[in-house]
């Protein structure tokens, strides 16, 4: 859990971080203030988030970071759900609207990618 998955590649424990990390985010940040009408702020630089994240669990054990993700995500499926069913709402200075459901798919999508792409999980 603490070897690269390949050379060049992040660990495990470093892929849930990631993973957690984006989540307490979005738990923290986003949800809150979805609702219609709404413009949610950008998204932070990716690379800079994603470093505070390595910096952030540092000290933390795999467990931990396992257990935290896990919780985490189980809060954020649960605070999304109880949004309006038909709130939209703005990311930055976009014009795109998004309803939760396009949301939660953005977020997924964006993270199959980082696998695909950043880790080379088959």
């Amino acid at each position: 859990m603490n070897k690269p998955i390949s050379e060049g590649k992040w660990t495990i424990r470093e892929i849930v971080g990631h993973l957690y990390y984006w989540d307490k985010y979005n738990l923290e940040i986003m949800v809150p203030k979805m609702a219609n009408g709404v413009n949610l702020p950008p998204f932070p630089d990716h690379d800079q988030h994603n470093k505070e994240a390595i910096s952030y669990l540092r000290d933390n054990t795999v467990e931990s970071i396992i257990d935290a993700f896990i919780e985490t995500r189980k809060e954020l499926i649960k605070r999304i759900s109880e949004i309006e069913e038909d709130a939209r709402f703005t990311i930055g200075e976009g014009k795109r609207q998004f309803s939760c459901e396009s949301y939660k798919y953005i977020c997924k999508t964006r993270h199959s990618s980082f696998a695909t792409n950043t880790c080379k999980i088959k």
